[in-house]
């Protein structure tokens, strides 16, 4: 479950806050293309973490479901 708290809502502000900082500084383009690939490889391991929660969810629900079959069938 500590997996789970990594990606709550507050992670989202931070992102929010990012993209601004990285709008509104100075920076050079290739500092801020480098600050947004890394923004883009954090969002993408968001992705994949949920991916792997909602494949196990979907798993269950087939396993309830076929076990629910079985036992109609008897």
């Amino acid at each position: 479950m500590e997996q789970v708290q990594k990606y709550m809502p507050e992670n989202l502000q931070r992102l929010r806050a990012a993209l601004n900082s990285i709008e509104c500084s100075s920076d050079p383009a290739e500092q801020k293309i480098k600050l947004l690939k890394n923004l883009r490889f954090y969002l993408l391991d968001d992705i994949h973490f949920k991916q792997q929660i909602l494949d196990n969810v979907d798993y269950s629900i087939y396993q309830f479901r076929k076990k629910q079959c079985e036992e109609e069938k008897k």
